[in-house]
């Protein structure tokens, strides 16, 4: 039987995946991140459609230990419908064993996992009053045992 949820916030860097509050240049990337990108909830937007949505794959490690959760990724869609940018920016996790477990040993590369499935997503474009614009939005990833 699993235990209770355990939720960690997260919040990373765009590219180096530095959480936040260590690093005195998060800022500077986050802006970066969010650079020539439209925000989802933008007048006159028509969001971008998912057409193709990976699911991530788990690790043996995150299996061994029974990890279920989410992962919440801000991508930025291109014009083309490809995703161009991504950035974790919340994880919630529950296992088995030691409340600790779950995050320490097996999230890595669940959250690896995570990006590349978001990265390999397709989307129709976003517009805003009819042209494709890049617009950043938030997806989630979930793992489940079956």
């Amino acid at each position: 039987m699993l235990k209770p949820t355990v939720l960690a916030l997260v919040i990373v860097g765009a590219a180096s995946g530095t959480v936040l509050g260590q690093d005195p240049g998060i800022a500077s990337r986050i802006q970066a991140f969010q650079q020539d990108a439209t925000r989802d909830d933008a007048a006159g937007l028509i969001r971008p459609i998912g057409l193709q949505s990976p699911l991530p794959h788990y690790t043996p490690e995150a299996m061994r230990l029974k990890v279920q959760g989410s992962v919440d990724v801000q991508i930025v869609v291109g014009v083309d419908g490809s995703v161009v940018r991504t950035r974790v920016v919340k994880v919630a996790w529950s296992g088995e064993g030691d409340a600790a477990t779950p995050f320490t040993e097996a999230t890595p590369g669940l959250l690896e996992n995570a990006i590349t499935a978001a990265k390999a997503s397709k989307f129709k474009p976003g517009t805003l009053n009819g042209t494709p614009v890049p617009v950043m939005t938030t997806i989630t990833l979930t793992f489940r045992i079956h």
